[in-house]
């Protein structure tokens, strides 16, 4: 008999090795990172139900209880959390990718306390109404009692700033009131993804020292967050989670290299100043220093800027990427045509709505689900001649990547009123059909299967048919995987509310092209794929239809995001169900982003990377993504200036996408910098379109060249609504023994006049007070400032000298700095 040991699954081990010493796990996406922390607290639970061993109580382990307490620390405005990693849409408030309500409740039973009452009111709409706890507890209704009790005697979730150095997390929030909170936040840790990262998961970005804003209830620069698609989605790899589309700097053109979590130097949060400061070297080999220093100053009740300073030391190319939330420039504006008619069967809070084309310069349609817990099915028609042909691409962009419900050309309506569809979906045992369906009753009449192995799809789930289980192994892209052979019916029904339980995800590269012919009952429906045909089918209807055709979708429970139906043609004639004038360039816009000090050239075609470098199509790869793959490709309509003078600025009137603001006016986000840069660009960048997701995002790139180069880009970033609250900026020339010394001086319009400098040979960052207009004072020091009443966070000696408009910056060793 060998040797055997009792491991108790390695619990224990795996707590200590799988989380950090905030309590997040290996997870760098929120998403995944709470789907983790729930698995391990349902683990939790049935061991302490395990009596025959004393050992198992996982409540009484550190890390458990920090997984529970450190989750509310990645709130802001108490309705958002930042996308990091493949976590949520870009820039939607809410909390669905946190640990569910029903776990920090069954957490309060165990460990109680008021600040987790406070998280779980907050995350129970700011009520106690339904809050209970489990059904085997002696007291369910407890916790609404302990709550009540948390909330009447401390109110409600304030959070002050907050550093995770396990994680790699920093908050820097201030305001007090709803509409004055706002905050800034840099991520560096975890950002390892792919098989052979060894840090992370497949689910991490290459985000390190990425950083958001958010101010006046928006998230104003937003995350990228969940792709399209998982898996090795080209955009996912190439954009979505690369270096350049973050918050970020991009050394040497490539994205950075991997890690576990960076060296947080500094952190401080008093009333007038919050401030981080962050050393990563480590993601890039060619560099001696990668280290990002910013603060958060206030201006008053409602308002604080920013000044950051990212320097880096080594390489000879660096990129200074930074994109404000979605703008009225890349939001277009619509108005249906008139004869267009709209379907709706189950309306679960969706929509249709006309968005630019992936493949063409026309305007496309989208059918958005955005709840999770309803269906959706609709459509939109026109008038047609009878018999013709209807021909549209079509994709679908839904969380999970599963296949839609039905995605179909609409005939109109039979003699007996019912409506009818031609195209593709699934049935409720899981088959893949090509044929009629009638969704009111939910009947496949006329139809025939897909063989998997031809349209390219994989499984990732176990099914259930008519009580005959059918298991489909789990495969990976590119490997043709087909499901058992399954009875086929004819005029089978789908009667009830279950959802279809499946998660199959299209992997053929190219569009799939619907095509619909109708001769009287005959109807003819093909499916191609770049001129190969997929599946195809003569069926026949029970009687003639009405003179409409368009398109109809339908999702189910559980499936958010889009279902896309492009250049729609009847007899080959594209038509438009919206106004859209000349097609997507046509549509109605306004101005949102603006420049300062730039002069910008438009690039004719092609992306950043070049002009003979198109953009990837839709699931696209491409020979440079394989070659150079830093994403330059992605970012498309260039708008250079290749000679800039600082100080330069950009500015984004940010749309209210997701509804969130009752106020009309509309919050501005400007990052003016004040460093030296070769070129400066404007550029669109896609977030992932899926989940009702803004269209694209502006983009400004800095860049700078040379061999041994060491840069600072230093920059004000200043939220603002309906007037600026600061009159200039302006870089301070500096004398000190640090090279990357750096000082800026802020003019605000109620004439306060800061001054902030970072000196790094002592890693600290100075708020040099103010100079009043109104005094003549030529020289001040710290020690004269803070008299003044100043706030300041340095053990710097600092010496302004009027006539000059130098500061000479010196270093002394005394003196203690605040820190937490």
């Amino acid at each position: 008999m060998g040797a055997w040991r009792v491991t108790g699954g390695d619990v224990l081990p795996s707590l200590l090795g799988m989380f950090d010493r905030d309590g997040f796990p290996f997870e760098g996406s929120i998403h995944y990172n709470s789907l983790v922390k729930s698995a391990v607290q349902s683990v939790g639970q049935v061991l302490n139900e395990y009596e025959s061993y004393s050992g198992t109580d996982l409540t009484e382990n550190a890390f458990f209880k920090q997984m529970i307490d450190q989750q509310e620390s990645l709130v802001f405005l108490n309705k958002y959390v930042p996308s990091l990693g493949d976590t949520k849409h870009a820039g939607n408030p809410g909390f669905d990718e946190m640990m569910p309500i029903d776990n920090l409740v069954q957490a309060h039973t165990i460990y109680g306390g008021t600040e987790l009452a406070k998280w779980i009111h907050l995350r129970n709409s700011n009520t106690t109404q339904g809050l209970r706890g489990g059904i085997f507890d002696r007291e369910p209704n407890a916790v609404t009692d302990a709550v009540t009790r948390s909330i009447d005697a401390a109110g409600p979730l304030e959070l002050d700033s907050r550093q995770l150095a396990g994680f790699g997390f920093t908050a820097l929030r201030a305001g007090t009131t709803e509409s004055s909170k706002r905050a800034i936040w840099t991520y560096y840790g975890r950002n390892g993804y792919g098989p052979d990262a060894g840090y992370g998961t497949s689910h991490c970005h290459r985000d390190t020292l990425n950083i958001g804003v958010f101010a006046h209830g928006l998230d104003l620069s937003p995350d990228l967050g969940y792709p399209e698609k998982t898996g090795d989605w080209p955009k996912r790899w190439n954009w979505t989670a690369n270096t350049i589309s973050h918050n970020t700097v991009l050394v040497n053109k490539h994205e950075q290299e991997k890690q576990w979590v960076s060296t947080p130097k500094h952190f401080d949060h008093t009333d007038r100043v919050q401030l981080f400061d962050v050393d990563a070297s480590n993601v890039y080999e060619e560099v001696d220093q990668y280290r990002r220093t910013t603060a958060q100053i206030t201006v008053d009740e409602n308002d604080s800027y920013a000044v950051d300073f990212f320097r880096v030391d080594g390489g000879h190319d660096h990129h200074f990427s930074f994109h404000g939330a979605q703008t009225e420039t890349n939001r277009s504006t619509q108005k249906a045509k008139q004869n267009y008619e709209s379907l709706v069967l189950h309306d679960g809070g969706g929509r249709v709505s006309s968005r630019r084309s992936r493949t063409t310069e026309h305007s496309a349609i989208e059918l958005i689900n955005t709840s999770p817990n309803t269906r959706d099915w609709r459509g939109v028609a026109v008038r047609s001649d009878g018999e013709t042909t209807a021909s549209v691409t079509i994709d679908a962009a839904l969380l999970g990547a599963r296949w839609p419900i039905n995605q179909s050309v609409y005939l109109g309506q039979d003699m007996g009123g019912r409506h009818v569809c031609a195209g593709i979906g699934l049935s409720r045992d899981a088959n893949l059909r090509l044929g009629l369906f009638y969704p009111e009753t939910e009947v496949w009449d006329d139809y025939e299967e897909i063989n998997w192995e031809r349209i390219g799809l994989f499984n990732t789930s176990t099914t259930e048919s008519s009580g005959d289980s059918v298991s489909v192994t789990s495969g990976m892209r590119g490997r043709d995987i087909a499901p058992p052979e399954i009875e086929r019916y004819r005029g089978q029904t789908h009667v009830g509310t279950d959802s279809y339980d499946s998660s199959y995800a299209c992997t053929v590269d190219g569009k799939l092209e619907l095509t619909v012919s109708v001769a009287g009952i005959g109807v003819d429906v093909g499916l191609t794929a770049n001129g190969s045909t997929l599946g195809r089918g003569s069926f026949s209807l029970d009687s003639t239809t009405d003179d409409r055709m368009g398109v109809f979708g339908a999702t189910d429970n559980n499936q958010i995001g889009r279902l896309l139906f492009e250049d729609f043609k009847l007899d080959g004639t594209p038509v438009a169900f919206f106004e859209t004038n000349e097609g997507w360039k046509g549509m109605k816009s306004q101005t949102g982003v603006t420049t300062h000090g730039l002069t910008l050239t438009a690039q004719q075609r092609g992306t950043y990377a070049g002009v003979d470098v198109p953009k990837p199509g839709h699931g696209k790869n491409t020979d440079y993504n394989e070659s150079v793959g830093n994403g330059f490709n992605y970012p498309y309509n260039v708008r250079c200036d290749d000679d800039p003078s600082p100080p330069f600025s950009v500015d984004w009137s940010v749309a209210d996408h997701w509804n969130v603001r009752s106020e009309k006016t509309r919050p501005h986000l400007r990052l003016t910098m004040v460093a030296d840069a070769d070129t400066v660009a404007l550029a669109e960048g896609d977030p992932p379109q899926r989940g009702d997701n803004p269209d694209a995002f502006t983009y400004l790139i800095a860049h700078r060249s040379g061999n041994a180069l060491r840069t600072v880009f230093t920059s004000v970033i200043e939220p603002y609504e309906k007037s600026r609250f600061i009159e200039s900026i302006s870089a301070v020339p500096v004398e000190s023994d640090d090279p990357t010394a750096r000082a800026v001086k802020v003019e605000l319009t109620s004439g306060r006049i800061d001054y902030v400098a970072v000196h790094l040979i002592i890693v600290r960052l100075t708020l040099l007070g103010t100079y009043s207009r109104s005094k003549a004072c030529s020289r001040c020091t710290p020690r004269t400032i803070n008299k003044r009443r100043r706030t300041l966070i340095s053990t710097t000696e600092c010496v302004w000298s009027r006539n000059d408009a130098t500061l000479r910056l010196s270093t002394i060793r005394r003196g203690a700095s605040r820190g937490r």
